[in-house]
């Protein structure tokens, strides 16, 4: 029975370990990174926005894949960069390791431990409400008078992901209208 148990708490934790999600890191000074990451099977996909915090609107980018093992994962973009990331996963969280990533505006200054703010990622979605309102704040008593209805796709961007709740859209209708504003995760439905 104790190997079962065992057995069984292992596959429950490797399960637990480089989910899908968003991580973010905030230091003293308001820089800020946010990782996010899509696993399917071994193979993950991450994306990651660093903040500077200053008046020149500095930040960095970068984009790659790689194979985890062990609960770690080193992501290389196919383009000519010698930056690459590692990442090492604990329950909700993950270590980052930034080498060679200067070029790309993510200096060693944003290396370690980030904390997981939502399982949802970047990218396309579908609204699934019949109306989803936009608000002026991350308040639920500050909502708009704009609103997007069931089916319209939104694309969501790293930088704008607020938490598990809030999410900053840009959306731009059929006839060129750009509505903005915070959006509530409910509202979507998993991208199409």
């Amino acid at each position: 029975m104790k190997p079962f148990i065992s057995l069984l708490f292992c596959l429950v934790m490797l399960s637990a370990i480089a989910q899908t999600g968003t991580y973010r890191r905030t230091d003293k000074t308001g820089a800020s990174c946010t990782i996010a990451v899509q696993k399917s099977q071994s193979q993950l996909k991450g994306q990651i926005f660093a903040w500077w915090n200053t008046s020149s609107g500095t930040h960095g980018a970068f984009s790659g894949q790689g194979m985890i093992r062990d609960s770690i994962c080193t992501l290389r973009t196919q383009e000519e960069s010698t930056c690459c990331v590692r990442l090492s996963f604990s329950n909700n969280a993950l270590n980052a390791i930034f080498s060679d990533c200067n070029t790309e505006n993510l200096p060693e200054d944003f290396a370690g431990n980030y904390i997981k703010i939502t399982t949802q990622i970047p990218g396309e979605y579908l609204i699934k409400t019949a109306k989803a309102y936009f608000y002026k704040t991350t308040k639920s008593n500050s909502h708009l008078r704009t609103y997007l209805l069931k089916g319209d796709k939104v694309q969501t961007d790293l930088e704008n992901i607020i938490d598990n709740k809030w999410v900053f859209v840009n959306y731009t209708n059929t006839s060129g209208k750009t509505s903005t504003g915070y959006m509530l995760w409910q509202n979507f439905n998993i991208k199409p």
